[in-house]
């Protein structure tokens, strides 16, 4: 299941959302019946995009038709878990 939600619109500052989102988060999982919890700046398959650009040291400028702006998303430590995707290679994400 997914939803979105924007405290901002309710006068949230960045500095109270990074206490909100951690709260939602154990509030989710404590609910009886939900196995994992995972947030996300943007959902996946939505037709949506968060990108931006980059620099890679040595590397020209882009060339015409090359677009080196990757998409992006910010996710929880527990996004890929609640998604069902293993991590097959690599380590987890730190918590931060």
């Amino acid at each position: 299941m997914g939803f979105n939600i924007d405290p901002s619109l309710n006068g949230y500052t960045p500095e109270r959302m990074k206490v909100f989102y951690p709260q939602l988060s154990d509030s989710l999982a404590s609910i009886p019946g939900v196995q994992s919890v995972g947030l996300a700046s943007m959902r996946i398959l939505e037709d949506n995009e968060w990108d931006s650009s980059m620099s890679v040291e040595g590397f020209t400028p882009p060339k015409p038709g090359e677009n080196p702006e990757p998409y992006m998303n910010s996710i929880s430590p527990n996004y890929f878990a609640t998604l069902g995707v293993p991590i097959v290679a690599g380590t987890r994400f730190p918590q931060q």
